[in-house]
């Protein structure tokens, strides 16, 4: 049985979008759904209603930037951070470590963009973001358990 994760693709070209979807639809290993958006504000919107498992993010957008997107996601409250892959037309190497130190999980150019490449690097992000809510749980249980296992080992 295949893997199913939601994916939030945010890139103003209708073009790239249909290309990037193919790709991912193609991998057979995993069940992508789908969520697309041509604007920060709907990426935005879709990031808070649709709970993604990983966004595909481009830098250029019409109504902002696409780090404005990554900065939302890093700052929320919740305990799931999502992986985040931002992608553009151009390399700014300043951009992609500004990208990196807001918690880009990849900084991909599109014109070195194929399917077997985005699909590599969304099964990395993907497989790292379960990893780290794995362990965050595991920190968690930790911390319920430590306290339980020292009242019991302490003497009366």
């Amino acid at each position: 049985m295949n893997d199913k994760y939601k994916i939030l693709l945010v890139d103003d070209s209708d073009s790239d979008r249909g290309i990037y979807r193919r790709y991912l639809l193609a991998n057979k290993d995993y069940d992508y759904q789908i969520l697309e958006a041509e604007t920060l504000e709907e990426g935005l919107e879709l990031w808070r209603s649709q709970s993604p498992d990983l966004a595909l993010v481009d830098l250029n957008l019409p109504d902002g930037s696409g780090l404005e997107l990554l900065e939302a996601i890093q700052k929320t409250q919740s305990r799931k951070k999502i992986p985040v892959i931002m992608m553009t037309g151009q390399g700014h190497e300043r951009i992609a470590v500004q990208a990196m130190k807001l918690g880009a999980r990849d900084y991909l150019l599109k014109d070195d963009i194929t399917a077997s490449t985005l699909c590599h690097y969304v099964r990395s992000a993907i497989a790292e973001g379960n990893l780290a809510e794995k362990l965050t749980q595991l920190e968690e249980q930790l911390k319920q358990t430590v306290p339980q296992i020292t009242a019991m080992v302490q003497p009366d």
